[in-house]
């Protein structure tokens, strides 16, 4: 082994030795081995290179590719080619995977789980250290500036980690660096020829003797040094509370990491998560379901209620401490027959816990919360996959009487009346037909009519229409094309349920999946799904189901049959679609959430 590959290896030592200080910032070591490949993969690679006729120079470049195939063959390999090449899909899971972590970024506080998109950035990001100190130690024969992207590692962890990094990963980390230095001042000093008195036959025997063997001054004053160095940099924050690293917490918010202990915050975009572990052409089981309603509803994650004239997207999701499940929740009454749920999710990583709607108390482990305004369950420190629980719920049993009774709008939901002023006039031309071709006067009347146009047979269910980013999406499908999948249908539920004035939002789930000889339900990737929800007032929130799937799956809600008179001889909203497809089409429209995961 020559200097220069001695210094790479001991450059990627130190790395790994500056990593430790994630320790402090993930609950657990699932990150351990993802970094731990990404920097093997970075040093093999560059040393692979500088002893190739290739020019040092492309080491990084070369480096970075060979990172960028280890990632698609640990993440998203099914998509890759040959399990390890990036192809345009595998890309763009990967980016899917890396937009949810950042999400968790923005979302969570320290210590946060090893979620996916979270260990896909701390892989990420150390792979690129291990390739600036490589370049600067090994390329460049420059270690010492090497600590620069080493300390950089170190302090990131310091800052965001809530109590700081803590003494052990310093003095390892501070180790890991000084032994890089040692490796680059041999292979500095072995380039100026073998040392004098040093060669192998002339090295000095040593054998029992009075007499004492002094080593060498140098090398007794660089240890002393770098101990004293350890020794200084531990001992002293301990004398001094101040010094102990890490960056206070005000109020316990964290910094940029979301809530501490008090508060439990969760900004994330569901179909955005969700997509990212449900894509693939395999179908895999995600939970096993064992309840006492034989005829039981849909899965309920969270809902999206924010619409910004192009995407439906959550609100942040916070609750204090008192909201723990654990101490019992207080969601409004409503009548309805009770349901008990027992739950084994064993494929599928979210902060948003499955129930059943309507949920009256949850037995889990971990610190699970419950968000009144989305009836959202969540965490923003556990994940639901190996997870099982216990749900007891009611089941709703509302009348069409009651709901056509429901004529005032909860204050609460206000907010989601919003439509921006981009959604194409064509769209609101179309709503206000289906509902005058429905007869529709109360609220409820008009979310059947608008609930029957989409079912029609004029719209067709196709999980293989493209994604689209045209701002004219929405009227393309409602208009022109009558085709999508579930996420389309219920955006444009929601989105004309808000133009007729009935508050709506977007629920992100599973349907209830296929039941088993032994009774049990199997929910799998293929039963994602998003529905709509209306709010009448006095009422509360009703999901409606707009998507005609085939499969079985979907089940339009017994209360929502309800028969809408049309006008005789008006012809029916299909037919009026067509001419308002016909007219002029410059109005601009927003698009239905655009991924298609299963969902």
């Amino acid at each position: 082994m020559n200097g220069r590959t001695r210094v790479a290896l001991h450059g990627g030592v130190a790395t790994f030795a500056a990593a430790t200080a994630l320790s402090s910032v993930f609950t657990n070591w699932g990150w351990l081995f993802p970094v731990t490949g990404a920097i093997i993969v970075v040093v093999l690679v560059s040393e692979l290179v500088r002893w190739s006729p290739i020019p040092s120079g492309l080491s990084p470049l070369l480096a970075a590719a060979a990172v960028s195939c280890y990632l698609t063959a640990t993440e998203t390999s099914s998509r890759a080619y040959g399990g390890v090449f990036p192809t345009e899909s595998s890309l763009r899971q990967l980016g899917a995977i890396a937009r949810s972590g950042f999400h968790d970024v923005s979302a969570l506080s320290t210590p946060v789980p090893t979620h996916r998109g979270l260990v896909l950035l701390a892989t990420v990001g150390l792979a690129g250290v291990a390739l600036v100190v490589d370049l600067f130690a090994a390329t460049m024969r420059r270690a010492a500036l090497a600590g620069l992207p080493l300390l950089a590692v170190f302090a990131l962890s310091t800052a965001v980690a809530k109590h700081g990094v803590g003494w052990l990963p310093f003095v390892v980390a501070t180790a890991g660096y000084l032994w890089l230095l040692l490796a680059d001042s041999r292979d500095r000093l072995s380039r100026w020829g073998r040392p004098v008195g040093f060669d192998r036959d002339n090295r000095p025997r040593f054998t029992w003797s009075d007499q004492e063997v002094a080593p060498a001054p140098l090398s007794v004053m660089g240890r002393r040094i770098g101990f004293s160095a350890i020794a200084v940099a531990v001992v002293v924050p301990l004398l001094f509370p101040g010094l102990r690293g890490g960056v206070p917490q005000h109020n316990g918010n964290g910094l940029g990491f979301g809530g501490g202990s008090g508060a439990s915050r969760v900004t994330l975009n569901p179909i955005v998560r969700i997509q990212a572990q449900l894509v693939g052409s395999t179908v895999r089981d995600v939970m096993t379901v064992t309840t006492s309603d034989p005829d039981p509803g849909y899965l309920r994650l969270t809902s999206l209620d924010r619409f910004d004239g192009t995407t439906f997207s959550p609100s942040t999701l916070q609750a204090p401490i008192s909201a723990q499940v654990s101490r019992g929740l207080k969601p409004p009454l409503v009548a309805g027959k009770a349901v008990q749920s027992q739950i084994s999710v064993s494929a599928l990583s979210t902060p948003w816990l499955p129930v059943p709607q309507q949920v009256e108390s949850v037995h889990v482990s971990g610190d699970w919360r419950f968000d009144p305004a989305s009836d959202t369950i969540f965490s923003a420190r556990n994940e639901t996959d190996g997870l099982q629980y216990a749900v007891d719920s009611t089941k709703p049993d509302w009348t069409v009487a009651q709901l056509e009774s429901a004529t005032t709008i909860d204050p609460k939901a206000t907010a989601m009346l919003q439509v921006p002023a981009s959604v194409s006039s064509q769209v609101r031309t179309l709503t206000a037909h289906v509902l005058a071709v429905a007869h529709a006067v109360t609220p409820f009347d008009k979310a059947v009519a608008i609930q029957q146009y989409l079912t029609s047979p004029l719209f067709t269910y196709d999980v293989n229409v493209a994604s689209s980013a045209s701002s004219d999406a929405l009227a393309n499908f409602l208009l022109h094309t009558h085709r999508g999948f579930c996420q389309q249908y219920a955006s444009a539920m929601a989105i004309m349920a808000r133009i007729a004035g009935i508050p709506s939002r977007v629920a992100v789930g599973f349907t209830r999946g296929e039941q088993q000889p032994d009774g049990t339900w199997v929910v799998t990737t293929r039963d994602a799904h998003a529905w709509p929800e209306l709010d009448f007032g006095g009422i509360g929130w009703v999901p409606f189901e707009p998507t005609p799937r085939t499969d079985g799956q979907t089940e339009v809600p017994n209360y929502a049959h309800a028969p809408v008179k049309s006008k005789p001889g008006k012809g029916g909203a299909p037919d009026q679609s067509q001419k308002i497809a016909a007219g002029r089409r410059g109005g601009k429209a927003s698009a239905p959430i655009q991924s298609r995961a299963q969902l």
